[in-house]
């Protein structure tokens, strides 16, 4: 029996990948093209030519020349993605952080944002997180359309009728 060893689809893991042709009769040579062993994700084709002496000899049974072969990509579930920014903070003379949150994905992708996603002072901020990653070999599935944010800083309230102020002579307040 003659035939082509694959036992794909394969999934991308960054390891080599390979397909081969196989006869079981010392009689007949494969002699195999194309591309038989890939790391990344993408679809091959291997072909093959059978050499035998066709003057003494007939092939029984029918062989695929050609052979389609397949690494799928990594499919990240990206349902989960997004920012940790709930609330508005308030100033208080530190800085604060929003954060781009990758969950179970952090050793493929890199959050990357436009603006500082930083800020002391109080106020409106814009921010935007792109996502980095090898877009040939992982595939992000299910995700949110939550890539910009409008965070803000508070100031700080301060209400006036907390203080008791007096004056003094010389235009001196004491509060």
């Amino acid at each position: 029996e003659f035939g082509w060893v694959y036992t794909g689809p394969y999934t991308y893991s960054g390891n080599e990948y390979e397909v081969a042709f196989e006869t079981n009769s010392a009689l007949v040579q494969a002699n195999v093209s194309g591309t038989t062993s890939a790391v990344n994700a993408g679809t091959y084709t291997a072909n093959v030519a059978l050499s035998y002496d066709e003057v003494n000899y007939k092939l029984v049974g029918a062989y695929e020349a050609q052979l389609v072969w397949v690494i799928n990509k990594v499919q990240i579930d990206a349902s989960e993605f997004g920012w940790d920014y709930t609330n508005a903070f308030t100033y208080n003379g530190t800085q604060h952080v929003v954060n781009y949150l990758t969950p179970d994905a952090e050793d493929v992708v890199t959050v990357v944002y436009d603006s500082a996603n930083k800020a002391i002072n109080a106020g409106t901020y814009t921010t935007v997180a792109a996502l980095e990653y090898d877009e040939a070999n992982y595939e992000l599935v299910n995700l949110p359309n939550n890539a910009k944010l409008v965070w803000v800083v508070n100031k700080v309230l301060v209400a006036t009728d907390e203080f008791e102020c007096r004056y003094y002579l010389f235009w001196h307040y004491k509060c």
